[in-house]
């Protein structure tokens, strides 16, 4: 079976006029006038020797014909003549049957195959005879639409935070986050998380402690799992700037010291969130980090401690959507 294209006329204009001229009634010829009239064509046959003496583009002109084909068969294959109207040109090509082919269709396809090339601009073109234009707001709507914008939701959450790190007890911070992720199947986007000491996680020694308190602006990567739906996911990854300061308490005779610090951490983060209404929610968050250059607290006993190697921040956030 024959491989066909459907090519749809234009809007209120009538199939192209093709003058095809070939042995009448032959399985070639039969076989390529249907192919032609599925390509839109409305095919006019003619003999070969009802036109001898006129050349193709009279043949055609006077037929107000787009295009002329002639169909020479022969015992090696096939003649391909074409006369295409709107340029004034002529093209002509020999399809050959392969020896091995017995099916007569396969030496049809090649020929459609050249129609097709060599008749492509007749297709394209402007149709022979066209009636009315097509009312606006109809044809406005088969052109295809511009790819729609990818959807956003903004958001907001605050909450509070546990925060520990390594050798230390826990402490309290507050977290103030603002994101923004795409909306689809998965989501991508960005949060910006603020960090704000709320209770000072400590560290210990003999007859002295260390309180140490961290401000830290983490922007992160996002990866959104199922965000159009009422409980999604996401996972992601940054840094944190933080910003250290270490106040020493010890006994007497010994002293206690105020110093500050400041490093960048990796960090890694998770967090589950449930939609408690179309703007409201609640997020459950995790954030794990490193802080770099690793910060060293040091007491009068020569005892030290490494702080924020690794860190881990959790807490749950009230969140306010948009999108």
């Amino acid at each position: 079976m024959l491989l066909t294209t459907l090519l749809a006329t234009s809007w209120g204009a009538e199939p192209r006029q093709l003058l095809l001229i070939a042995e009448p009634d032959a399985p070639l010829t039969l076989q390529v006038t249907a192919e032609l009239k599925t390509m839109g064509f409305r095919v006019v046959a003619a003999a070969a020797d009802e036109t001898e003496g006129a050349s193709l583009r009279a043949r055609a002109e006077s037929l107000g014909a787009s295009a002329a084909v002639v169909l020479e068969p022969h015992a090696g294959g096939v003649n391909l003549r074409v006369y295409e109207r709107s340029r004034g040109s002529s093209s002509e090509q020999t399809i050959a049957q392969r020896s091995t082919d017995t099916d007569s269709g396969l030496l049809a396809t090649q020929v459609v195959e050249a129609l097709r090339a060599a008749l492509l601009d007749v297709q394209s073109g402007p149709a022979t005879a066209t009636t009315d234009k097509p009312d606006p707001a109809m044809a406005s709507a088969a052109e295809p639409a511009l790819p729609a914008h990818r959807d956003w939701r903004w958001s907001v959450g605050v909450g509070p935070a546990a925060f520990v790190a390594r050798s230390s007890t826990v402490g309290v911070e507050a977290n103030v986050a603002v994101q923004a992720t795409s909306v689809g199947t998965v989501g991508w986007g960005g949060r910006l998380m603020l960090r704000l000491p709320v209770v000072a996680p400590s560290l210990s020694a003999t007859n002295a402690t260390a309180d140490v308190t961290t401000i830290g602006v983490a922007p992160v990567a996002l990866l959104e799992l199922a965000p159009r739906s009422r409980v999604s996911g996401d996972v992601g990854a940054g840094a944190s700037l933080d910003w250290l300061s270490v106040k020493g308490k010890a006994e007497q005779p010994l002293e206690g010291r105020a110093s500050r610090a400041m490093g960048i951490s990796p960090v890694v983060a998770a967090s589950l969130g449930f939609h408690l209404s179309s703007r409201l929610g609640l997020r459950a968050h995790a954030m794990a980090g490193y802080l770099l250059p690793v910060t060293t607290v040091s007491f009068a006993d020569d005892s030290r401690t490494r702080w924020g190697a690794p860190w881990l921040s959790t807490g749950l956030w009230l969140t306010w959507s948009h999108g």
